[in-house]
């Protein structure tokens, strides 16, 4: 009897030694597993998932990785703290064990715990001997179950994470690569001097910068927008087909916010044979294509391309029209200006008084105004806010509609308002920083 403490001392040393080494076992599967499944191609995976030893009644957990990562890492987490306690709280090591012996014992644990966690199944993988059996899918059965509230809940949260990130290093890849084909055209076109050099530049940056426009910047705006009252007599539709040479016009009712339709011209040359004449309002095309200020232009012109459309309705946040945009307006971002017989002879309305002074309307958009003076596009990026006009700008700059004759000043350039209404501004004077002339 007197032996009896003693040897149940050495038998349950025994069950700690072999709890441990099982713990370590399961340590380095779980291991093998996971760099198996980060470090194979997708056709070894498919082949992991699909095989016959697989136990799991359904593939969806190993299907969905970020769930299976979860339950590998809580496993590691999990096991490694248990074993630490077998060994050091358990025998209360801590406190049995000079200061140098006990950092020593923690430094060969962890030092184990590399070789049989990391080095030898990174090891198996290199070497293309990391093989699974039907004990590997017990214990992704086994912690599937275990930790599955984990795994649901952190799984959907790493999901998105992951969408966002990545979505996140797409945006930074595509603009480093902009500013890079942006420098390449700048050494070119300062290596080679020509016009046409110049303006080969040109259009592949517009191409470069061809996604980061909005529709809002290239529309016509609802002022300057010619449309047609759905209740007008078909001679005034008429008129207005002819003062303006255009070949398509939204018909709207009661006003501008409630477009019904589009009417095009060529329907009505063909209507314009049959009598009577006035139940025109057979000839509106209803299909149309809303479209917030806020979408890039080249999603718009996949729209088009898809739709077969030329031309679509912009609408502000509340609902209500801001412009329309066109084909040929999107086209223009790239090419340039696009004339035809009908279209006057300057791009844009403006006087040039001097090298200093410039003359433009106030509905003038902003990129036109940079180009004409000569000035870089992003010059009233920091105080432009939402704005595109000229007019907009100052509005952005002052807070109120400026009265006749105010001069608003913003890095050395002066804007002096020439004509304004009580609605908006007309006509706005510009006049050049010295370093600019």
């Amino acid at each position: 009897m007197e032996g009896e403490p003693g040897n149940l001392s050495m038998i349950e040393d025994s069950s700690f030694v072999i709890l441990s080494v099982f713990l370590l076992y399961l340590l380095y599967r779980v291991a093998c597993i996971q760099y198996f499944w980060h470090f194979s191609n997708k056709n070894a995976r498919n082949e992991f998932i699909h095989s016959n030893q697989n136990i799991f009644s359904s593939n969806s957990f190993l299907s969905e990785h970020f769930r299976l990562d979860i339950s590998m890492v809580m496993s590691n987490l999990f096991l490694v703290a248990t074993l630490f306690w077998i060994i050091f709280g358990y025998n209360n090591l801590f406190y049995r064990l000079p200061f140098s012996l006990l950092y020593l014992c923690i430094f060969l644990f962890f030092g184990i715990l590399y070789f049989f966690t990391t080095y030898l199944p990174r090891q198996k993988q290199i070497n293309h001997i990391n093989s699974f059996n039907k004990t590997d899918y017990l214990i992704l059965f086994v912690l599937s179950i275990v930790f599955l509230p984990i795994s649901i809940l952190f799984g959907t949260f790493l999901q998105r994470l992951n969408h966002w990130i990545h979505s996140y290093a797409q945006k930074l890849i595509e603009k480093q690569s902009k500013n890079d084909l942006e420098n390449a055209l700048e050494l070119s076109v300062g290596n080679e001097q020509s016009d046409a050099a110049e303006k080969e530049a040109e259009l592949l940056k517009s191409v470069v910068k061809f996604g980061e426009v909005a529709v809002r910047q290239i529309m016509k705006s609802r002022v300057d927008i010619i449309s047609i009252d759905k209740n007008d007599t078909f001679e005034n539709v008429v008129n207005v087909v002819i003062d303006s040479g255009f070949s398509r016009f939204p018909v709207y009712e009661e006003d501008l916010d409630t477009i019904v339709g589009l009417l095009y011209v060529k329907d009505l040359l063909k209507f314009m044979k049959s009598e009577p004449r006035e139940d025109w309002q057979k000839l509106i095309r209803t299909n149309l294509i809303f479209v917030p200020e806020s979408k890039k232009i080249d999603e718009l012109l996949r729209e088009f391309q898809s739709e077969k459309f030329h031309l679509a309705i912009v609408i502000d946040e509340f609902g209500s029209t801001s412009g329309i945009v066109t084909l040929e307006d999107i086209v223009e971002e790239i090419v340039g200006e696009i004339k035809d017989e009908f279209d006057d002879d300057t791009e844009v309305e403006y006087s040039k008084i001097d090298d200093h002074n410039y003359l433009f309307e106030g509905k003038t958009l902003l990129n036109d105004v940079c180009r004409i003076i000569e000035v870089d596009t992003a010059t009233f990026d920091d105080t432009k806010g939402n704005a595109d006009s000229l007019a907009g700008l100052l509005l952005e700059l002052i807070g109120e509609l400026p009265e006749i004759n105010e001069e608003i000043k913003y890095n050395d350039f002066t804007f002096k308002v020439v004509a304004v209404n009580k609605r908006r501004i007309e006509k706005v004077k510009i006049t050049l920083p010295s370093d600019e002339i």
